[in-house]
Formats: structure tokens, sequence, C-alpha cells
């Protein structure tokens, strides 16, 4: 089995509702970023993984417009940016 097909089967064997960070990947299988977010889109693309977005300890959205442009932290207000928005995927049942 090659790597990409071990990658594929990884994702396909998570339970519904795991999330998978990019990172998780790359730790796995010694992936670049790059690969890791093919490997992902591959994966979307088949149904098997949905993106989701979160924001510090907030739940994961299925949609950027759900993550707030300023939060209230300890320091005071904090507008958020891009660096702040975690990108994961969701295992979903194949549609």
């Amino acid at each position: 089995m090659n790597l990409d097909s071990k990658v594929i089967e990884h994702i396909a064997a998570k339970e519904t509702g795991f999330i998978i960070l990019p990172s998780d990947l790359i730790k796995e299988f010694e992936l670049t970023g790059e690969q890791s977010l093919q490997h992902l889109t591959i994966a979307m693309k088949a149904g098997f993984v949905e993106l989701r977005f979160k924001l510090f300890d907030q739940p994961w959205v299925t949609n950027l417009n759900d993550i707030p442009m300023v939060v209230e932290t300890k320091d005071g207000p904090h507008n958020v940016t891009a660096r702040d928005v975690i990108v994961g995927f969701e295992r979903t049942t194949v549609k």
C-alpha cells in the first residue's frame, strides 16, 4: 500500500465527529504541511471530512462568519486575525 492510500485509510478509519488537524497527519506520516492539506482536500472531496474552524477554546464551527472579529481576553479586547483561527477537518459519514 502506498503512502497516499495509507493516509486516506487512516482518515477513513476515524470515528464520525473526530477532528483531524493537518498537524496530525504531518506527525503521523512525516508529511509537509502542503502534503497534509492535499490529502485532507482529497478526503473532503470524497466526502470523508468537512472543514471546521475554531478560535481559542470556543467550539468548532462550520462557517468562518461564525468566528467573532473581536473577543474579550483577560487583557481586554483582542482583534481576531487569521493566525488565531484553527482549521480542522471533521470526520463525517460518506454521502
